[in-house]
């Protein structure tokens, strides 16, 4: 049979971890929870309201298509979300109230439709191809998204 377990060699480490613990304050360390959540929230927001708006502007219908198996889309999809998210994190580091978040996710929101429209100019044709699953024009579009979502991020510092 093997050592029987005795709670009293515990006694030491608990004590250890109950007195960082006591001095830890720990509502000091959850006083941001608020602030964390309100800004994840209108993140959340943001993202579903740029979805929406950039699903609405293309010419090709990303979720019909990717639901039936449309690799071209998912990749120009993503490459937008990814584009969008890039300032959305930079604009929630980077805010100090909700109305200045809100502001400048909004302002990511008008950079990744300008990013699209751009994508469309230099490149005729491109709803129909990626319609087509035309793997190059889904990394053209997805990657001008990131890179233009890359460059409104580190432009939102201040």
């Amino acid at each position: 049979m093997g050592p029987r377990f005795n709670p009293g060699h515990l006694e030491p480490l608990l004590t250890i971890i109950n007195r960082e613990y006591l001095s830890m304050n720990l509502p000091q360390y959850i006083i941001g929870l608020p602030a964390f959540a309100a800004w994840f929230a209108c993140g959340l927001v943001a993202f579903a309201v740029f979805g929406f708006v950039y699903t609405s502007i293309t010419r090709h219908d990303e979720m019909k298509l990717m639901k039936a198996g449309n690799t071209s889309a998912s990749v120009a999809f993503v490459g937008a979300l990814i584009g969008y998210a890039l300032p959305l994190g930079s604009a929630a580091a980077n805010t100090v109230t909700l109305g200045e978040f809100i502001t400048w996710a909004a302002i990511g929101l008008v950079v990744q439709v300008l990013a699209y429209f751009i994508a469309t100019f230099f490149q005729k044709g491109l709803s129909q191809r990626i319609t087509d699953n035309d793997m190059a024009a889904a990394v053209w579009k997805g990657g001008l998204a990131i890179a233009i979502g890359m460059l409104n991020a580190n432009c939102m510092t201040y």
